[in-house]
């Protein structure tokens, strides 16, 4: 253990220690034993009852309390999201519908409406590909995401994608928990103040890791190419201006905090939720602790969060992402990853969490 410069007399609050992840300890309790094993080792010339301070890990899962928040989209923002939409979308299904449109439709039926939750703990980061790794090496994960998905992804200290949900809820439940519900991402996103993005209500394009929307030119082609029933992409460019091309280390944009000291939930890789996608939004959803079937988001699953190929309009904490009626719950996509949570009993100790 290294030991830091001290002044006098220092305050027990401000105490920092890098105690070990296993420690049981309260802080108060922590800086006693501390205190005491420097003034037990002072030789004749040290100054007794000096405290030492000791930098700790930072805390890698946020609390977020029981109570209720305001769930939904405003409908004055519907047209403005439609044209945004409409900038990177070039694919139509088999029928000929709009995948803008039918988003905007399920939009309609998100309201803004106000939700209860019971506390719960979640990841203040995306989920690593060494942290995935770790579960692959204890048997309790499968190897696939790592040797099926493009490499180019899967280095060390970037987010774990190319990750089924299947597989993500696997990890989750190896850690001690499960992935969030799609309301439980979101009030962790907005807090109660029913913000528009982590950080408040102003877009700051350069706070969080993006990309951006389509050559007009390109796009044109594209529905062109969709019309005839070819493959067509339908997400946006990378754009390098928030300083990374694709994904970025989690927690690399701190400007992009939300109001629980979460990072990334604004872009980086968009996120598998628990819920289920549906075209009838938040209607016929409880008003306590919801969460849509999951079983039946196999072939309908939920994805929340911008990423390093979504435009800007995408970051909003309030928004399903666009294709998400065109998801399945097996892709693998180099821009979708995902966080867990947590049961109210997880102790604030364990793995070093915290509440800020």
């Amino acid at each position: 253990m290294t030991h830091l410069a001290s002044g006098p007399s220092p305050r027990h609050d401000r105490c920092s220690l890098a105690m070990p992840r296993s420690t049981t300890l309260p802080l108060a309790v922590a800086c006693a034993v501390t205190l005491t094993a420097v003034t037990a080792g002072a030789g004749p010339g040290d100054r007794a009852g000096r405290l030492v301070r000791v930098d700790a890990p930072a805390p890698t899962r946020a609390w977020v309390g029981p109570g209720s928040f305001i769930m939904g989209t405003q409908p004055e923002d519907l047209e403005t999201l439609l044209d945004e939409c409409r900038r990177v979308e070039s694919l139509r299904f088999a029928q000929g519908d709009d995948v803008c449109v039918l988003w905007i439709n399920a939009l309609v039926s998100r309201a803004p409406r106000e939700v209860w939750l019971d506390g719960y703990w979640i990841d203040r980061r995306e989920v690593t590909s060494d942290e995935y790794r770790g579960c692959v090496h204890d048997g309790a994960c499968p190897l696939d995401p790592l040797v099926e998905g493009d490499p180019r992804y899967q280095s060390p200290g970037l987010p774990m994608v190319n990750v089924q949900r299947a597989e993500a809820e696997t990890f989750c439940r190896w850690r001690g928990g499960r992935l969030p519900t799609e309301a439980e991402w979101e009030k962790a996103a907005r807090g109660a103040d029913a913000r528009t993005w982590p950080w408040g209500n102003t877009g700051r394009p350069e706070s969080f890791n993006h990309g951006q929307a389509r050559i007009a030119a390109l796009l044109d082609l594209e529905r062109v190419i969709s019309e005839l029933q070819l493959p067509a992409r339908s997400v946006g460019d990378v754009d390098d201006s928030d300083g990374y091309a694709q994904a970025a280390p989690p927690g690399s944009l701190r400007g992009s905090d939300g109001p629980y000291g979460m990072s990334d939930q604004a872009g980086n890789v968009a996120e598998w939720v628990a819920d289920a996608s549906s075209t009838d939004g938040l209607l016929q959803q409880p008003s306590r602790n919801p969460v849509r079937d999951p079983d039946l988001g196999i072939d309908t699953p939920m994805t929340r969060g911008g990423s390093w190929r979504d435009p800007p309009f995408m970051g909003r904490v309030d928004l399903p992402h666009y294709l998400s009626p065109a998801m399945r719950a097996t892709v693998r996509l180099p821009y979708l990853g995902f966080r867990c949570a947590y049961a109210s009993t997880v102790l604030s100790h364990w793995h070093g969490t915290s509440n800020r």
